[in-house]
């Protein structure tokens, strides 16, 4: 995953590259501006059905994500992994697989999130499954509302819970922050802590190959 200018970035577990681009006639790389920059780990996986991706914080930090934003004169605060109550009784419900479960996880996300950007700092979010950017792109909208979304990956995420053929809110997340999908949407009593905040006019889709019926 590559950015050009950006207040805060989520990084899935399946996208281990982040650099600095300009596209113009053709892609090159420039010297980025040094930024303070707050990581937070976010080791969690029960918006989709695979072990794994919970594995993604640490696999990024070994790689060396650190040392390589500090070598583009980033000022790095490592703020740790979250972690999260391992509810035992999380049925599904609203056609939502482990609702209580990621229905928290997106509230102390959302709150870890907002602290990075209200202290000034580029919040770089490791995940992780992809139901975190609930969270993500919330509690940044609390701090800092006008932002647009660079979204790099084939499917679109945008399921409303009641059209998921799986129940995985890991396709879902965008469905309860765009404000025109909520006529589609019924509430969730356990999701009234976050609000729609972005239009889909400010989301660029990058890789986009794989989009439900639902999500046309």
């Amino acid at each position: 995953m590559r950015i050009y200018s950006a207040d805060f970035v989520l990084i899935s577990s399946r996208y281990f590259s982040l650099g600095i681009v300009q596209y113009a006639r053709s892609i090159h790389f420039i010297q980025p501006q040094a930024q303070k920059l707050g990581l937070i780990g976010v080791p969690f996986r029960k918006g989709q059905g695979r072990q794994g991706v919970e594995l993604g914080p640490k696999a990024l930090r070994d790689f060396g994500l650190i040392t390589s934003l500090q070598n583009l004169g980033h000022e790095v605060h490592d703020y740790g992994d979250l972690e999260f109550e391992d509810f035992k009784d999380d049925p599904k419900l609203h056609n939502i697989n482990n609702l209580k479960s990621v229905s928290e996880a997106g509230k102390k996300i959302c709150s870890s999130v907002k602290k990075v950007v209200d202290a000034g700092e580029v919040c770089i979010t490791l995940g992780g499954d992809h139901s975190l950017t609930t969270g993500g792109i919330y509690g940044h909208t609390l701090s800092q509302p006008n932002i647009v979304i660079l979204w790099v990956d084939a499917h679109a995420d945008i399921n409303p819970p009641a059209a998921s053929l799986t129940g995985n809110m890991h396709g879902m997340p965008l469905s309860f922050l765009v404000k025109e999908v909520q006529p589609y949407m019924t509430r969730i009593e356990a999701f009234d802590w976050v609000k729609p905040c972005i239009s889909a006019k400010d989301i660029a889709y990058i890789g986009l190959r794989d989009v439900d019926s639902a999500e046309k």
